[in-house]
């Protein structure tokens, strides 16, 4: 599990709540979701949760928020995910639910509450009239205050800052695996080819769709944006063409390919 990010002891006790309730949350993912779990996600689990968090205190730093509001961000993306095995929709309501109960009982305050939980809510996916994900909820809310907006701009950031890194086609099939009746997290699936080309396609249409919601993301997010969509172009063709041909064919290839530009973000 990634360790919870830390902030200075001389800050206020706001701030040092959040990071408590950052902390309960993201104890909470691992003991639901990574290996050994009652029910055992491959991909929602306490790795995405750390890199969304680590990703969210990058972006807020670069986008200037203050220590406390860094902290909200961190809350609210170790929470983000919290609900899972869920209709897709419930599960960012009651993740969102989750954080603004805990704000609530913190005592920061209604609008606090208020922030955290449309900055969840925010990183629900989309579908567009073709089925495939290209937005996040953030793009629609009405926000009532700028400072609230900002703060769901970079969670929903966050939550897709491995789109374009070295990592994200590897991690990519963690999200298939999860599509797999069955199929625990240290398990291979059965390499069907038909599927695996549509999940290939609706990686494709969100690739070359998203546009990170803050201009912050955009700028550090972006490096390999065309490397990476090159990349899945091309394993979509070795896969229709039969030039990979195991689940662990598309692993290593996936594996190359983090390893090659691992330096270069």
């Amino acid at each position: 599990m990634a360790e919870i990010i830390k902030f200075p002891e001389s800050d206020s006790v706001y701030t040092r709540r959040l990071v408590e309730i950052a902390s309960e949350a993201q104890a909470e993912v691992a003991s639901l979701y990574d290996e050994g779990a009652p029910q055992p996600l491959a991909y929602h689990n306490s790795r995405h949760t750390g890199f969304v968090m680590a990703a969210g205190r990058l972006l807020a730093d670069a986008a200037g928020l203050d220590v406390y509001d860094t902290a909200l961000v961190t809350a609210a993306a170790a929470a983000h995910d919290i609900v899972q095995l869920a209709p897709r929709g419930e599960m960012e309501k009651r993740s969102a639910e989750w954080l603004a109960t805990r704000i609530d009982a913190a005592e920061l305050g209604p609008e606090e509450s208020c922030i955290a939980y449309q900055a969840v809510r925010g990183t629900e996916p989309l579908y567009n009239i073709d089925g495939f994900i290209t937005v996040q909820r953030v793009v629609y809310q009405e926000y009532p205050s700028e400072r609230g907006q900002t703060i769901a701009q970079i969670v929903a950031c966050a939550d897709m800052a491995e789109l374009y890194q070295p990592s994200g086609p590897l991690h990519s099939l963690d999200l298939y695996k999860e599509t797999q009746q069955g199929i625990q997290p240290g398990q291979e699936p059965v390499f069907d080819q038909k599927e695996l080309l549509v999940f290939q396609l609706s990686k494709r249409a969100l690739l070359e769709s998203y546009q990170y919601p803050h201009d912050v993301g955009e700028r550090l997010l972006t490096g390999l944006r065309e490397k990476v969509i090159e990349h899945e172009v091309i394993i979509s063709q070795d896969i229709a063409l039969e030039r990979i041909s195991s689940w662990q064919e598309l692993v290593e290839r996936n594996q190359q390919f983090a390893a090659r530009y691992a330096e270069d973000v």
